[in-house]
């Protein structure tokens, strides 16, 4: 339980590579650590410790679906609670095999997807794990056969996701001045299906492009375009852009490409109701009769994440677009603005100006 919002990766090299040899800060001065103890626990551990506190009774939302009248302490209940951490540093792995490029090997087209599951994660992430495996042999077949991308395609399994995010990350800071001189976009799957409903984040730049593949892939169950299924009517292109998510945040393996490299990033895959995220029930039983049956999306996937990468890594022009960018970040700035009384304590006039600059010299390009 750590803060990767705050310090992604090792939270020991804040920043800096975890390699052998390399500096640590001491545990107590990671910010990224947390000073409060939190013990997870079901609700049959929990009952007793409930029913034992005193004190006001718990707000109306903070009552819990127990049948008890829920308080606020303290006591006169006392619980002793014994943590035992094991702080060892130990060794991950990050698996990286390129396709060199024919022309631009030192520009990267980056494909990624990690490893380690909570359980079994059939879904999560071991469906991204698959498409990824196969994307590699389809266009490793494709290089053999002498169609060789022009630019470098990097495939990437990321190990110690679940812990903070910490093999991309580590990987990320190690290559930063590779990346930083030739990284075009980072194309990150965690799980590649968990249903049939297409999903996408993305930097702006590359909305464009994710509707094209969108629209050249077959969607398994309609059988049209995938396009047609992610939006189900006909919709004008300015409202197609609109279907991929912009607001990307962190929690998964672009955290680094997308925060710390300024490397576009897109972030897809296929959703559906997956009750059973992180769980024992997320094994291949659950995959084959819920998930995908015939593995028909996470085939998919392939094609769309072998697709967006192939244009990425044959164009001419590397096809960012800044005006739906530029409008993007223009819609983050008036949000910003709607927070009570901001404006008393921050002047947005300056960065309104940027932004307005920046979407002029977008339409010009």
């Amino acid at each position: 339980i750590t803060y990767d919002v705050i310090v992604p990766g090792d939270p020991l090299t804040p920043g800096w590579p975890s390699v052998e040899g390399a500096k640590r800060i001491a545990p107590e001065k990671a910010r990224s650590v947390p000073n409060i103890p939190a013990v997870p626990m079901s609700w049959r551990d929990a009952k007793p410790i409930l029913e034992g506190l005193g004190g006001p009774v718990a707000p109306l939302d903070w009552q819990g679906a127990l049948p008890m009248t829920y308080h606020v302490g303290p006591g006169p209940a006392k619980v002793h609670v014994e943590i035992d951490m094991d702080g060892k540093t130990r060794p991950i792995w990050v698996v990286e095999g390129r396709i060199r490029g024919s022309e631009k090997p030192d520009e990267l087209v980056i494909l990624g997807n990690h490893r380690d599951a909570w359980v079994y994660g059939a879904v999560d992430p071991s469906s991204g794990t698959a498409s990824l495996l196969e994307a590699a042999r389809v266009l490793g077949a494709l290089a053999k056969s002498g169609e060789r991308p022009k630019r470098t395609l990097v495939f990437a399994n990321w190990d110690a996701e679940e812990w903070h995010l910490t093999g991309s990350t580590e990987w990320g800071e190690q290559f930063a001045a590779e990346l930083g001189r030739g990284a075009v976009a980072y194309l990150n799957v965690d799980s590649s299906t968990a249903g049939p409903d297409f999903s996408v984040g993305a930097v702006a730049s590359l909305n464009p492009t994710i509707i094209e593949v969108a629209r050249d892939v077959v969607d398994p169950n309609s059988r049209r375009s995938l396009f047609d299924a992610w939006t189900k009517t006909s919709s004008e292109e300015s409202e197609a852009s609109s279907l991929v998510e912009n607001e990307l945040g962190s929690g998964s393996d672009y955290t680094v490409f997308l925060n710390f490299l300024g490397v576009p990033v897109v972030s897809m895959g296929f959703d559906g109701p997956y009750g059973v995220y992180h769980s024992q029930y997320d094994d291949l039983y659950w995959m084959e009769h819920f998930g995908d049956p015939g593995y028909r999306y996470m085939t998919a996937m392939v094609e769309v994440w072998g697709r967006l990468g192939l244009r990425l890594a044959n164009a001419e022009i590397i096809p960012y677009d800044f005006r739906p960018y530029a409008s993007t970040v223009r819609t983050f700035v008036d949000g910003i603005r709607e927070v009570p009384r901001l404006e008393e304590e921050l002047d947005l006039n300056a960065l309104d100006a940027v932004v307005d600059e920046w979407r002029q010299a977008a339409e010009d390009l």
